[in-house]
């Protein structure tokens, strides 16, 4: 599983480099979304954290043991500390926040994907489905979105003035 998302990060990232040198992706002004960002993402990673919650409760005494049902408590933690590190990525303008960014949009993704497929008939099939076009693709798009706007801090264009990318949480190149 480590290796699909680092590939498809690295295929995004690669992706997202070439449509801005090819012109394609316009600019958007991204100041304002990066200082809105991060609490967002913060607020998101603390939802998801009553959520885990509420599975911990339905689940009750088969949490903790080897099944499929309890998988989505650790996937769900995986989301938990990807929204975390993209929020502090963002706040400090780290040049990490592209592929950072693209895997959290990916395993938002797969979350919808797989909730989507294994969800019984009726309720648990809504509940999927308004999830998965709600919240967990939008965001995943808005990742997505955010992983190409933050390219100009690892790769800046030639003439942009853009502000200078950090190397490490707090330092400058």
């Amino acid at each position: 599983m480590g290796i699909v998302l680092h590939v498809l990060t690295a295929v995004t990232t690669a992706a997202g480099l070439r449509l801005r040198r090819l012109g394609v992706v316009r600019r958007f002004p991204f100041t304002r979304v990066a200082r809105l960002l991060p609490r967002l993402l913060r607020i998101c990673a603390g939802v998801l954290v009553v959520w885990i919650g509420v599975l911990v409760v339905e689940l009750g005494r088969g949490a903790g043991k080897r099944s499929f049902d309890t998988s989505w408590i650790g996937l769900d933690l995986a989301e938990v500390a990807a929204l975390l590190m993209v929020a502090r990525l963002v706040a400090v303008r780290h040049r990490a926040t592209g592929p950072a960014a693209a895997m959290t949009a990916t395993l938002l993704g797969l979350d919808a994907w797989f909730d989507y497929m294994s969800a019984a008939p009726q309720l648990e099939y809504l509940q999927a489905m308004v999830l998965a076009v709600f919240v967990e693709l939008p965001l995943a798009a808005l990742l997505a979105w955010v992983s190409l706007r933050t390219l100009d801090w690892a790769a800046p264009m030639a003439g942009a003035a853009e502000a200078e990318p950090r190397d490490r949480v707090g330092g400058v190149r």
